[in-house]
């Protein structure tokens, strides 16, 4: 999925609605999450992601 945020900025992240637990059990999550990752596009390319390693 690509969202357009501004000028040369896209989002191409991830819904997952499925989700249903964060960092484990610790947090319950009722309407799942994103997994977020951006796009910047200029001379170069950039992807920036946000993920667990």
């Amino acid at each position: 999925m690509r969202k357009h945020i501004k000028n040369n900025v896209s989002w191409v992240g991830k819904i997952d609605w499925e989700l249903q637990e964060f960092h484990g059990s610790d947090y319950t999550i009722n309407n799942g999450s994103s997994q977020n990752a951006y796009l910047i596009e200029e001379e170069k390319t950039v992807l920036i992601s946000f993920n667990e390693s």
